[in-house]
């Protein structure tokens, strides 16, 4: 897409562009969308345009300095990383939801060979959400 295409579709829809450091033929841009909550900006990922055209998105999934959550990410690395070095890179992936009136759970599957990774994050009643990293061997 081109520019000014992309440049006019996000702002009408509300984000925040701010432009950054030129070089060269290309050019980058932060995307930000209000916090309802605290007023401020928060960064959603960026855009880069190379000749006048879009070249590069990032998306900012997920940002957080919390140590239970670096926890998670560290873990997940480090298992994926054991996937790859025993030779299991052609892998598959699946979702799940499930929905009760007391509970909620929403999972990540990623099959490998005879090796799986199930990422869940699941919630009973009007507790807190939980999250559980596990690799099931068949």
């Amino acid at each position: 897409m081109g520019k000014d295409a992309v440049i006019s579709k996000l702002a009408e829809r509300g984000y925040k562009l701010t432009k950054v450091g030129a070089e060269n033929s290309s050019d980058g841009w932060i995307v930000s969308e209000k916090n309802e909550q605290t007023g401020e900006y928060d960064t959603l990922g960026s855009i880069t345009f190379k000749n006048g055209r879009l070249y590069w998105a990032l998306r900012q999934w997920a940002d957080s300095w919390d140590a239970g959550t670096s926890k998670v990410g560290k873990n997940l690395y480090f298992l994926i990383k054991t996937f790859e070095e025993s030779g299991n890179t052609t892998c598959s992936i699946e979702t799940k939801f499930q929905e009760g009136p007391e509970f909620e759970s929403k999972k990540s599957l990623i099959h490998c060979g005879r090796r799986m990774i199930a990422i869940d994050v699941s919630r009973i009643r009007e507790q807190h959400e939980e999250t559980q990293v596990t690799e099931t061997v068949q």
